[in-house]
């Protein structure tokens, strides 16, 4: 290693990336994001993430982390950053790179090499390279920077060494946009990155994954990490609409943003790739355009008001979640406020749904609301308990199934009786269209407790069954 050189004063990733942005006359804003991401790559290279805790207060050691962002606001930028910095200080680390496209992968390579070789980093680090392909840098401390597509095969090399900062594996982009809605393609990436790309880690505990993406698809990488891997990751996400404002205002104005809204494809597109929160595309069997939106901050004088509540048996990842919504009825139509999910154990969904129901039963202005649990399986104690609490819980039966209950409802939702939050108003509110997107004629679904709420919902507020005057009376006000 004696040709190696390295700067005796440390830098962080922060620092490093905003002097990588202006040694290679990057046109890149540095935005509060970039430092947030920066730190948090920084520590994970470093292995110095905290665990996540769980309920039990089992540790769970983070080896994931997710970013998600929109396009064009550096993602690429931050991983090549990342591979010079961490050869700066850690030329002998074992980086393996990935994107959708092989042809990526060798334009990244070549450019970390290109930036290496210019007198800004030069004059601090010096990592003479030993060898250098189109999917290969190797430095002449034994350090090695692989690149390969997605879905290739990896054989012959590996990533991290037996210690902190040995090196990572980088994923930018796993998928290319216009696959996003194939099935097919977003299981063969998942089946990759399980039988390849995983086991390439020399320890799976001291070399993190990382994955720099803009979302695509509920199914996407990204998302399947989040849901199958929840103690081991660590996720960021930028949307590029806050509070009704482009965050990004350089790269895509506040108006494009709003007008990707006026259609189904447009909607899909910003919600994905756009504010990183995918929902499902695609003819099933309630079409989400046809909710209304309203502005969630204007003042609504609700008739009656309702909190279904649909419990889950278990809280494993497969199983379903718990949830609880809170409907108003105004002017003869149907207004979705406020929801929350999660996969509680029995004592956090009492303490859960006590909350919930305490929060909205204060407001004077106000009606106080039903709250309706199904009568049986884990619905029969939480009743009980919170009975015992004073909560005038009800307990209702759905003497229907599923498919049979949503039909009963889409007449209200197909002819505008059914209102929900504007899309960037709430956090939680991707979460429920997306379930309802993917619920299927057949009842087939990953998860189905948002469809059964906005049932209970529709049937204990409007009821009874459409007539012609309902549906001109809809109409003329809108």
């Amino acid at each position: 290693m004696s040709d190696i050189t390295v700067s005796s004063d440390f830098v962080s990733f922060f620092e490093f990336f905003q002097a990588f942005v202006a040694g290679n006359d990057l046109s890149l804003p540095i935005k509060p994001q970039h430092q947030q991401i920066c730190d948090v790559l920084e520590r994970a290279v470093l292995n110095e993430l905290p665990d996540n805790t769980d309920a039990d207060g089992k540790k769970h050691k983070i080896t994931y982390i997710v970013v998600n962002m929109p396009p064009r606001v550096g993602k690429t930028k931050i991983m090549e950053a990342l591979a010079c910095w961490t050869w700066a200080y850690f030329p002998d680390a074992q980086i393996i790179s990935t994107s959708y496209s092989s042809s990526l992968v060798e334009r990244s390579l070549k450019y970390i090499a290109e930036t290496m070789s210019k007198p800004w980093f030069a004059e601090n680090w010096k990592i003479p390279l030993k060898t250098q392909r189109a999917d290969l840098l190797m430095n002449n401390a034994g350090g090695v920077l692989y690149g390969a597509g997605t879905k290739a095969s990896i054989t012959g090399f590996g990533a991290g060494l037996k210690r902190e900062a040995g090196g990572y594996i980088g994923i930018d982009d796993p998928a290319k946009p216009d696959e996003a809605l194939s099935s097919v393609e977003a299981e063969n990436v998942r089946q990759w990155f399980e039988t390849t790309l995983k086991s390439r880690r020399n320890s799976d505990t001291l070399t993190p994954i990382i994955v720099c993406a803009q979302r695509l698809a509920p199914e996407d990488l990204c998302g399947y990490l989040l849901q199958t891997y929840p103690l081991n990751c660590l996720h960021l996400k930028f949307p590029a609409l806050v509070n009704g404002v482009s965050a990004i205002p350089e790269t895509i104005s506040t108006e494009t943003l709003q007008s990707y809204q006026s259609t189904r494809t447009g909607r899909f597109v910003f919600a994905s790739q756009y504010q990183q929160d995918p929902v499902a595309l695609g003819g099933n069997l309630i079409p989400i355009d046809n909710f209304y939106r309203y502005d969630i901050n204007q003042s609504l004088k609700f008739d009656k008001m309702v909190i279904p509540v649909d419990t889950a048996l278990k809280t494993k990842q497969s199983n379903d979640f718990s949830v609880l919504q809170l409907w108003g009825l105004h002017n003869k139509r149907a207004y979705l406020v406020d929801s929350i999910r999660g996969k509680w154990e029995a004592p956090a969904l009492i303490d859960n749904t006590a909350a919930f129901w305490k929060k909205h039963s204060k407001d004077p202005s106000r009606p106080r609301p039903r709250l309706i649990i199904e009568e049986k399986a884990a619905g029969t104690p939480l009743l009980q308990q919170l009975r015992k609490l004073g909560i005038p819980a009800e307990g209702i039966e759905r003497n229907k199934d599923k498919v049979s209950r949503v039909q009963h409802i889409l007449p209200f939702i197909e002819t505008g009786m059914v209102y929900i939050p504007k899309d960037d108003q709430v956090p939680w509110l991707p979460a429920f269209l997306n379930e309802v997107a993917a619920f299927q004629a057949d009842g087939n679904a990953p998860h189905d407790d948002q469809v059964d709420v906005l049932t209970d919902a529709i049937e204990h507020l409007l009821g009874r069954g459409l007539s012609i005057f309902d549906v001109l009376r809809s109409k003329v006000a809108k």
